[in-house]
């Protein structure tokens, strides 16, 4: 395992373990995350596997905004103007994956725009990628709503 430090070069060398299909793991408000690159179905497959979650449960994604998070996620009028007003922060929304955006066997998004917290200030290179986001006490199937736009 290898610690890397909150720096620019730290940061390039995150992007790196991102693209390579590595696994990465961050300090994420309230406890850690496990970030991948969400388009190389083999490191999604290594997410869901570290959190020993099925793969019908749905897949966090940290969005830039709503144009990045439209990308993977069809946001219906609802969701989009929630996420436009709240974003960045800590709301999340549910919604059904894009086709060709995502690996196959990813049905479910549950997106949310990336927060502007100590430990993310300075990584826009570390965020070209989308990246897939379990918190540690993400145990059990989303208790979202289902909101009809």
């Amino acid at each position: 395992m290898e610690i890397i430090p909150n720096t620019p070069q730290g940061i390039d060398r995150a992007a790196l373990y991102i693209r390579s299909g590595k696994l990465l793991v961050w300090p994420s408000p309230p406890s850690y995350a496990l970030s991948v690159n969400g388009l190389d179905p083999h490191a999604v497959r290594s997410l869901y596997a570290a959190k020993w979650r099925a793969p019908a449960q749905a897949l966090v994604i940290l969005a830039l905004g709503v144009s990045d998070a439209e990308r993977y996620g069809d946001l219906n009028p609802v969701a989009r103007r929630l996420a436009a007003e709240y974003w960045p922060g800590y709301l999340a929304v549910i919604v059904k994956r894009r086709p060709a955006s995502v690996p196959d066997f990813v049905t479910t998004l549950l997106v949310r725009g990336r927060t502007t917290g100590t430990s993310h200030k300075g990584i826009s290179g570390f965020w070209r990628w989308p990246q897939r986001d379990c918190l540690s006490d993400d145990s059990g199937p989303s208790s979202g709503l289902e909101m009809e736009g």
